[in-house]
């Protein structure tokens, strides 16, 4: 497969996100709608794995963005797969029914849960890796000095839980699973995007950013945890996510000073410490069992 500048009818460079990828949208006579990635030369292990891992997924049932070429150019790398038509579902999800919010919410996880079924040759320490990676969170935030009431909420409950973290699996993660990187189309079919910041580690730490989702749709998240389990989950993910989303939080706002929008993690931090009564309860307040869906 080639792609043809004689043959490209349109290309259009895509502004949103914040991958470091640059991204284009291009019309191929041949064939089709297509989205083509481009980054730097020196990420070509990472990109490679990313692509094959990609294609495994795509053996998984999963609606996605599939992946058609890789190839290297003096300076670049360049990715091409199929085009997700429709609608980012974190910008239309609050204007369906509860029921297609919910609906939509259980194929997203029924889809992570077929994405963290793809075998893979690895075992992490859990533990010891993930638990640095929170203390570092922390020193970031402490070193920051930025004010947020609740921060030691956060630090207190993931200072008391880092045992949770004890003898977990190890699977491939999207890393970045929210309704910000899903696509809904004209008749509902929902399409997952962006596997750029993949990972490997807990599988359970792939809800980290069901905040995003929970923050547009209650419906939509408690779907996915619902999609995913296919029933009630155990109590050791409710800890678990709520460490995560902690460690998220945390995270989240000195990272947002460097590089985001500070005002807009900052205000995610909050709800979140709200769902978890400042970190007094482990189930958040947005969620509900399967039976109040049925």
């Amino acid at each position: 497969m080639n792609l043809n500048s004689k043959s490209i009818s349109k290309i259009e460079k895509i502004e949103k996100g914040w991958s470091l990828d640059e991204k284009y949208y291009v019309e191929d006579e041949h064939l089709g709608k297509l989205l083509l990635r481009i980054s730097e030369h020196t990420s070509y292990e990472r990109k490679q794995q990313e692509f094959t891992l990609m294609k495994l997924v795509g053996l998984q049932d999963v609606r996605m963005s599939t992946p058609l070429e890789f190839w290297k150019e003096e300076d670049k790398l360049s990715a091409l797969y199929t085009w997700c038509d429709g609608d980012e579902l974190g910008e239309v999800v609050s204007d369906f029914s509860e029921s297609l919010q919910y609906k939509l919410g259980y194929i997203a996880g029924d889809y992570l849960y077929k994405i963290h079924s793809i075998p893979i040759n690895k075992r992490l320490d859990w533990k010891q890796l993930y638990g640095r990676k929170a203390k570092k969170k922390i020193e970031m935030y402490r070193m920051y000095d930025i004010p947020f009431e609740g921060a030691e909420d956060f630090i207190g409950y993931i200072e008391k839980n880092f045992d949770l973290l004890e003898h977990r699996d190890t699977s491939f993660l999207h890393g970045d699973y929210h309704v910000g990187n899903m696509i809904v189309s004209s008749d509902n079919n929902l399409s997952i995007i962006d596997f750029d910041r993949f990972d490997y580690g807990d599988p359970w730490e792939d809800f980290n950013r069901i905040v995003w989702s929970a923050q547009r749709s209650p419906a939509f998240a408690c779907g996915q945890i619902h999609g995913y389990f296919k029933q009630e989950p155990p109590e050791l993910f409710f800890q678990l996510l709520a460490f995560y989303m902690a460690v998220n939080a945390i995270g989240a706002i000195p990272w947002a000073v460097a590089f985001g929008d500070v005002q807009v993690l900052m205000k995610q931090a909050h709800d979140v410490l709200m769902w978890y009564d400042h970190m007094n309860t482990i189930i958040p307040s947005w969620y509900q069992k399967i039976e109040d869906f049925q």
